[in-house]
Formats: C-alpha cells, sequence, structure tokens
C-alpha cells in the first residue's frame, strides 16, 4: 500500500488523486468552497492516519499558470 500511496500523492493525474481522496475519506462536507468537516475511511483509521494527517482540512489552490511562461 505504501508504493501505491507514494505513486498516487505524485501522480498528475486527476483520476489517481481522486482514487487516494476516496481511500482516505469516506465523507467531506462543504459549504461553498469550505471543508466544514471530513471522516476517514476505517482503513485510514486502521492505517493511523487519523494520527498522522492534520486536523484541519483545506482545499488547495490551483496552481498560477502564466500565459508568459
Amino acid at each position: 500500500m505504501a508504493l501505491a500511496l507514494s505513486r498516487a500523492v505524485t501522480a498528475d493525474v486527476p483520476e489517481a488523486k481522486a482514487e487516494l481522496v476516496h481511500a482516505i475519506y469516506e465523507r467531506i462536507v462543504v459549504a461553498g468552497r469550505r471543508i466544514v468537516s471530513a471522516r476517514l475511511t476505517a482503513a485510514a483509521y486502521e492505517h493511523g492516519l487519523a494520527l498522522a494527517l492534520p486536523e484541519k482540512v483545506v482545499m488547495a489552490r490551483p496552481p498560477v499558470v502564466s500565459r508568459w511562461e
């Protein structure tokens, strides 16, 4: 699992990132652009992610792409 997790985290493939999020989070509640709460999956708890992940979950901002690059 560690190798698959490592590949998913570093992947630029949206499907891989979505698969990772689904494996870790059972439920994410949002209000507008704000995450209100998040519940981990049973597998995430079993692997100790409740202790390893930050308590506060925020949405990542998309990277800024300059038209001049």
